[in-house]
Formats: C-alpha cells, structure tokens, sequence
C-alpha cells in the first residue's frame, strides 16, 4: 500500500521528481516531466544529463550530484539554467539529495525540479523596465536642468501666468526686471506688485485675450521717459496641459528693445532728414507740402515755397576742403531757419540747395519781404576760424492757392525762377511766373537730351585756324563743340555748355572733346610737312574739368593713345579768377605743366586779377580779349593796352595770341605791335574738319 501512496503523490505533482543511480543516470521520473516536455519518462531510464542538456549544464548538475553522494549534503533552492539543444532554454530551481537504501547507504540522488521560467523573465523585464525608467528620468533631470540652465541665462524675461494672472515661474531675467526675487512674485499679480500703470492696461488685455482665444500675442510697452525710458516686446502664447486642451495660462517671453527702438527711430529720422545740416531732406519736404496742399483743400489758404542756391558754393569746397563747405551749409540752414516759424518747413533738397516752404501764408508782399531777407541774410559774412567767407545766394519762389497744384511741379516753377535770378546776376530774387515755366521746361529738356547727345553721337567738333601773323600760315586750330540736335538742329555752346557744367556733364564731355580733337590733329598732322613746325591744338577747359580728380592723369592717357607730343596741346582756362583759389586746379596746372602741355589765359585782360593769373599760372599762350582788339580802330587806348600786353608777354617768354580779329585794319595793327598769333572770322571761321584740311593742304 505504501508504494501506492508515493506513486500517487510523484504523479500527482506539477513539479519533476526524479532519481539517479550514482552515476547520475535517470532510474525513475515522475508523470510531470512528460507534460513539461512532451516526451514519456521511461524513455530517460539509464540517460544522463549529458544526453539531454547542453554540456555546461549537465557538467554543473553532475559535479553537484556527485558532491551529495559524496558528502551526502543536499542542494536546495538552487537556480539552473537549462539549456537544450533542440527547444527553448528553462529556467528552474532544483532541490537535490541523497538517495538512501533501508540500511542508510546512499546509492544515488533524487530531486524536486520546478518551472520557473516565466518568474525570471517577468523579472528580467521588470529589470529592464527599472533600468529604462531610471534611464528616463535622467534624461528627463537633464533636460530639465538643461531647461533651467537656458531659462535663468536667457537675456528674455520669461514667466508662466495663471488663469488669474498670477505668475507660476519666473526665471532670472524676470526678477532682474521686477526688480525682486522669485518668492516675492509667485502668486501675485502685476497689479498687486505696483507695476509700470501706464503699461499695465494693454499688458493684461493681451494676457486676458490669449486666455479667451488661445491665440498667440504680441505687446510692445515702455517703462520711464526721456533718456530714462526703456522699450520692451513681448510675446505671449497659451499655456495648455494637452495640445488641444483649453488655455489654463500664458506664457510670456519679453526683450528689452531699447537700443533697437532708438536704431529703428534713429534710422527713420535719418531717411527724412539731412544727415549734414539735420534739416528735412527732400524726401520729407514733397510729404509736408503734400500735406499742406491737402490742408487747403479743407481750408483755403496760401502755400509760398522758396528754392535757394549758394552762389559759387563749390569754390569754397574746393578751397577749403567739404569740412568748411559743410560748416557754411549747416549756417545757412540755421539762417534760414531763423528767418521762418516753427511751423514752416526748412530743408536742404541737395548740394548747395534749399527749400523753404511757408504754409497758410498771407500776402504776396509778404513773400516777397522773406526773399529780401533771406538773400541778406545769406549775404552775410560765414565765420570759420576766425576767416570771413563770403557765400551769395539766389533765390526763386512761387505762391499758389490752388488745392489740386502739384508738389513737385512747386518745386520746378521755384527752381525756374532761381535760375532766372542767377542769370540776373545773382545775389537776388525772382518770383516765378508763366514765362519761366517755359524757359525752365525747355532747359530740363536741354538737359534731358544733353545727357543722351553723346552716346547718340550727336556731338561734333569745329576748328577755328590759328594763324601765324607773320607769314599768314596755319599753325593749328582751336577746337569749338556743337550739337546736331535731331529736332531743334544746330544748338550753340552758349545754350547748352553752362547746363553742362551745372549737371556735372561738362567731365565726361571735355574728355571727349580732348579725345577727338587730338585724334583730328594726328590725322591733320600724318600730311603735314615736317620742315615746318607741328601743329598744335586748343582745347577750352573749365574749372570743373581741371578740378576733378584725375584730370592731368585724363590729358596724360589722351596723349599717350594718340601719341602727339605735349606741346602740341595747349589748354585755354577759362573762369581764371575763380582758380586763383582753388588748390586742386593749383595743382592740376602743376602737373600739366611737368607734361609739357601748353597753358593758354582765355580773355586776358578782362578780370581784375589777370596780372596775378601770370604769377600764380604756368602759362605758356596769353590771349588777347576780342574786346581790346576790337578798339584798336576806334581811337582810345586801345592800342597802348594791346602794346602793353604783347610787350609783357614777349618779356615772360609767352606766346601772344589775338582773337576776335574781323578787319585788316586791326590784322595790320597787330602784326605792327608784334603779337605772334591771331584768329577771327577775317583770317577763317569755325570750320568742318575736311573743309579745315582742305586749308591745310590745298589739292595741286
């Protein structure tokens, strides 16, 4: 019966029961091995472990079976890993003892084996999911230390606001700006903590409607005034527990934009403001005056404008150097100012330019009182260091009390009657009428189609001969411009030179007119008789040319392509008595000079300081005025100034040259007084080039 219990209670179990020989092969295994691998137990009678496991397991299982036959030590509760060859491995714990006969002798093991494959594998698991959970929240410290460390040293203030407008965090910058520290703003308001009133207003509306709408926000405010006052921009965005849950607060990231405020302000003032005199530029004066026309719409009134040249600004600045020139600009600016109330609009509209524009104005008498004053004013000596500079002015002005009248059409009928005071000899002024709208129509499109003339290649050149009075020969030519207009025809100098030099064209066309005009002569000159002297060529040069830049270097290229030699190019100046002062031309005649290039005085005689132009001037060429020889006819003394100007000349060495030169009579009386050279339309007109080489070298 005894064996009938045990048998019942082995194959009953859950758990493999076995027992081994002391060899530790198999003897008898109960019912639960086969339902833990499939197979039938009494196929392992007389197996070992060997047979079954992977060999580091069977090893370990034998040497701990062979220690409890030896030792007759059990082995409980310990863990295996048993591994198969051909099936998952399993996890177990396995209890091992000796196995006894009825006299007490050990004659083998038998041990209690339990599945506990899925326990160390949902531990395994629980492990790996500690580890990565501890992984995370290190992670998450990081970041969230990372977090802080971008918050408390951002430049930003930023700060969480409640649904009732208390802050839940503010970082470093928040207290920087409140001014207080983080455990005394959590939980209040601003309100509650007396912050800027004139900001507070639209701080919590945008706080307020970022609650109602969710949607994001910008807030500009400032805190003091004056210098003291500093701008701030804030953004404002919801703060949500879930995306697409409701607003429950605000988040808040505000930058203080004081230096960018005064950049932003610094740079609008500059886009409609002079930067030399600080007046308004032109850009600033066409808006007033739009605005000004349309106040007289809604109320009629009367708008006067004044345009105001400096006469002969540029000979200060190429005297003096543009830091004086800018102290004389900025002086006039403020007499002008002076002149005016606060409400009228002064402004430099360019160069040596002005603009004036007085609203709601009353009479015209009135507005001619103003031009009266301000031509004195301006007529005033210019102090700078301790030097009185003398600066005229010109001035145009038109009123209209036409609402629909045109800004920039104001502008042109005052700029027209400027340049009518200017050809009445500046130094005065002139109110526009009709008339000028017409001549300042016809000088815009002069200038207009000046400025395309040479690239049209509209431009030409004449020559005048220069003769020699002793043998009647041609010694050369002086070059003369004209313009084949496509419409109005020929156009003379006289219209269209002076526009040039008031339009910075007269550089690029002098530049021309010397390339040409030495191109002409080396053509003249390839059949010209070697015997004789070579032929020379005039050229007029006005002060703007000789003052530019690079002009010696300009004269220098021209005769480097053309390859005549220097002396076979002499420039006239013309405008002597404004170069006396001038360093730049100064030193551009130095340079010619050092060229070889001949140096002619134009209408010698005529201004006050013609002796000092023989001082200060290499010349090389002195020229009659017309104006002296025209009188060696009519009696006076005429002849004696003629006499004395040849004579001085032949003392320094100069070639003395007559022009204007229309009868015998006069031809007779310079040849008689020695004067070298002459031209005039007795001894040949400006002619065409061909009809010149034709006098040059008459066929056989």
């Amino acid at each position: 019966m005894r064996q009938v219990y045990a048998r019942n209670l082995l194959d009953a179990t859950d758990e493999v029961i076995y027992f081994k020989d002391l060899q530790s092969r198999f003897v008898w295994l109960s019912k639960a091995w086969g339902a833990l691998t499939g197979g039938k137990p009494e196929e392992l009678i007389g197996l070992s472990d060997f047979d079954l496991y992977g060999h580091e397991h069977a090893a370990e299982a034998y040497a701990d079976e062979q220690r409890i036959i030896a030792t007759g030590e059990p082995v409980v509760n310990k863990q295996e890993h048993e591994t198969w060859p051909d099936r998952p491995d399993r996890w177990v714990t396995s209890t091992k003892f000796p196995l006894r006969d009825d006299d007490g002798r050990i004659i083998g093991t038998f041990g209690i084996s339990r599945d506990i494959t899925r326990l160390v594998e949902a531990e395994r698991e629980a492990t790996r999911n500690a580890a990565a959970l501890a992984s995370a929240h290190a992670e998450i410290s990081r970041v969230e230390a990372q977090l802080r460390t971008v918050l408390d040293t951002s430049a930003d203030a930023i700060a969480l606001y409640d649904a009732d407008l208390r802050y839940r965090y503010v970082n470093t910058a928040t207290e920087r700006l409140q001014g207080l520290p983080s455990q005394d703003l959590l939980g209040r308001t601003d309100r509650e903590l007396g912050g800027e009133l004139a900001a507070l207003p639209s701080w919590e509306a945008g706080l307020a409607g970022v609650l109602a709408t969710g949607d994001s926000c910008s807030v500009d405010f400032s805190y003091g005034a004056g210098p003291k006052r500093r701008d701030f921009q804030s953004h404002m965005a919801a703060h949500r527990e879930t995306d697409q849950g409701p607003p429950i607060g605000v988040v808040t990231s505000t930058r203080e934009v004081t230096e960018l405020k005064r950049t932003q302000d610094k740079l609008a003032y500059q886009a409609v403001h002079d930067p030399v005199t600080g007046l308004a530029n032109r850009v600033l004066l066409i808006d007033r005056l739009n605005h000004a026309l349309a106040r007289m719409k809604r109320r009629p009134g009367r708008i006067v404008l004044f345009f105001i040249d400096l006469d002969q600004f540029k000979a200060i600045n190429d005297t003096y150097g543009h830091g004086v020139g800018d102290h004389v600009l900025v002086e006039a600016g403020r007499r002008l100012t002076s002149l005016c109330r606060p409400s009228d609009t002064v402004a430099r509209f360019g160069g040596d330019e002005f603009v004036v524009v007085l609203d709601d104005f009353c009479t015209d008498d009135d507005a001619h009182a103003i031009a009266g004053r301000m031509v004195s004013s301006l007529s005033e000596p210019f102090i700078d260091n301790g030097h009185e500079l003398f600066v005229t002015a010109s001035v145009g002005f038109v009123v209209t009390t036409d609402p629909s009248a045109i800004a920039e059409d104001l502008v042109r009928d005052a700029d027209a009657a400027m340049y009518q005071a200017k050809a009445r000899g500046r130094n005065c002024y002139q109110c526009f009428d009709p008339q000028l709208r017409d001549r300042a129509t016809k000088r815009y499109t002069v200038e207009a189609d000046l400025a395309r003339a040479l690239e049209h290649r509209q431009l030409r050149l004449e020559y005048q001969p220069l003769l020699s009075l002793h043998d009647r020969s041609v010694v050369g030519a002086e070059a003369l411009i004209r313009w084949d207009h496509p419409a109005r025809g020929v156009v003379p100098p006289t219209e269209f030179i002076g526009i040039a030099e008031d339009r910075g064209l007269i550089v690029s066309i002098g530049t021309w007119v010397l390339h040409e005009a030495c191109r002409q002569l080396v053509e003249w000159s390839a059949r010209h008789d070697p015997a004789l002297p070579p032929l020379t060529m005039a050229v007029n040069v006005s002060s703007r040319q000789l003052c530019a830049p690079d002009f010696a270097a300009i004269v220098k290229d021209v005769l480097d392509r053309h390859r005549i030699a220097p002396a076979q190019l002499c420039l006239e100046l013309t405008e002597t008595a404004q170069l006396l002062d001038m360093a730049e031309a100064r030193d551009a005649l130095a340079d010619l000079s050092r060229l070889g290039v001949h140096i002619a005085l134009d209408d010698f005689g005529t201004g006050y300081s013609s002796l000092a132009h023989l001082m200060q001037f290499p010349a090389n060429v002195l020229k009659i005025d017309r104006s002296f020889v025209s009188h060696l006819e009519t009696g006076g003394r005429g002849r004696e100034i003629v006499a004395a100007v040849t004579a001085m000349g032949h003392v320094l060495g100069m070639t003395v040259v007559a022009e204007g030169i229309e009868t015998t009579g006069q031809l007779d009386r310079l040849i008689a007084l020695g004067c070298d050279q002459g031209q005039g339309y007795l001894l040949g007109r400006p002619l065409r080039p061909e009809a010149l080489a034709h006098l040059l070298h008459p066929p056989l």
